[in-house]
Order: structure tokens, then sequence, then C-alpha cells
């Protein structure tokens, strides 16, 4: 978004407002009836926002943020982007369902693209923010620019990232047990030729048969066939 040389299409102070209470309903209308949007992950009791949270935050802060901008006479420099009430809902809503759509990712993988979607949209923000203030393009840029390095370097976000990375060293293959007596039903993901998540490759079912009920969470399964799969979620089917 850009700081428009001509005046604003508004021809008076009532069409603005009459166009800044239109945005404002649409969009608490949205959100409100969106609860699923602003559902909260796995944080510990001081972690305040979750990296998930925090680019919730920043996506439907871009579109509001563009909203008030344009409200006070700036232009939208993308012309793929709908500038209507409706439109900026819209491009919020599908950022909203890209963030859902990474939670099957790994968490290795899922928090630093959270990271880096915080960082862009944050800084989308800012520059928007600045320009519906009255600042001009060389104020509002190199404010959008500073929002997303702080945003990308805060230590909340160097924390997640670090423990999700941590927490993926970790991690073992799942291996079949000789002997059992529990069958598990996994919902799995064949691994990459390199051993790497796939997240376009086809979820499909396999039976693990082991020693004892799987207590927690299975990352990877590694088949007797040597097939590495990523596990999606798993369910007890029989006990011996």
């Amino acid at each position: 978004m850009r700081r428009s040389a001509a005046p604003s299409h508004t021809p008076n102070g009532l069409l603005a407002a009459t166009w800044r209470r239109r945005f404002a309903a649409t969009a608490l209308v949205v959100c409100a009836t969106n609860p699923a949007a602003w559902a909260a992950e796995d944080t510990s009791a001081n972690a305040g926002l979750s990296p998930k949270q925090v680019a919730q935050t920043m996506a439907i802060g871009d579109s509001l943020s563009t909203g008030l901008g344009l409200a006070a006479g700036a232009v939208e420099a993308n012309p793929l982007v709908s500038t209507t009430p409706l439109g900026l809902v819209a491009l919020a809503g599908m950022k909203l369902l890209m963030l859902n759509e990474i939670d099957k990712y790994p968490e290795e993988q899922r928090v630093p693209l959270q990271r880096k979607m915080s960082s862009f949209w944050g800084g989308l923000t800012a520059n928007n923010l600045m320009l519906a203030a009255g600042a001009t393009g060389g104020l509002a840029i190199p404010a959008g620019l500073l929002a997303s390095y702080m945003i990308y370097n805060s230590e909340k976000f160097e924390q997640a990232e670090a423990a999700a990375l941590a927490k993926a060293n970790q991690k073992h293959d799942f291996r079949v047990s000789p002997t059992y007596t529990v069958v598990t039903e996994l919902s799995v993901r064949p691994a990459k030729a390199d051993g790497s998540y796939d997240p376009d490759a086809t979820l499909t079912t396999v039976e693990v048969k082991t020693t004892n009920p799987l207590l927690a969470k299975v990352n990877t399964y590694l088949h007797p066939d040597g097939t590495k799969y990523y596990v999606e979620g798993h369910r007890l089917k029989t006990t011996g």
C-alpha cells in the first residue's frame, strides 16, 4: 500500500466515516463467527501467544490496517488485492486457512513458516498504520521493514524455533517390536526419498503390532521393508 498523491476518492467526511463503519462491521462479524481461527495451541502457562496465534494476529492486522489506510486516502499498490471491505476480510480468511493447513507439517517445519509469515504480515501492518496516520512512503516503508525485522528476531520466536528443532533432534523412528499384543492403526504419509516430510504424499493407514499401547504421540514409523512414514494420527484397535 502507498499514499496517494491525489485527493481521497471520498468527497466528504460523511462518506469516509460510512466506509470505515462498513469495513469495521464486516470485519467484526467475520471474526466473531470464526472462533476456530483463534483456537489456542498448546502453550506453557507463561508463554503468551503461540507462534500460530501471533501469525493469526498479524494476518488479520494486515487486512484491518489496509482498510484503515484506504479510508485515510492511501492506495493499494497490489492490483490483485480487492480493496472492498468484503475483499479484505476474504483475504484475511485465506491467510488463516493457510495457517491451518501448515498445522499438518512437523513442528520443526511449521514454526519457521509461522515466524516468516508473522514477520511479513507484521511489517505490512506497520506500513499500513503509518500511512493511515498520514505518513509518506519515505517513513512508512522503513517502519514496516523495522517491524518485520523485530518480529522475526524476537526472543519468543527464537525460543520457539530452537525448541522445535531440539525436539525434532530427539525424535526416533518407531520400529515394530518382534512380539506383540496390541494393534494400533496409524494415519501416515510416506517420506520423500531423502527421508524428509512430504506434505503432498497420499495419507494412508497402516496397522502396527506392538507389545504395549502407544502412550505418547508417534512422530515417525519405520516399516520393516525400510519405508519411512510420518505419522499424522493413531488410534488403538485391539489388545491381546
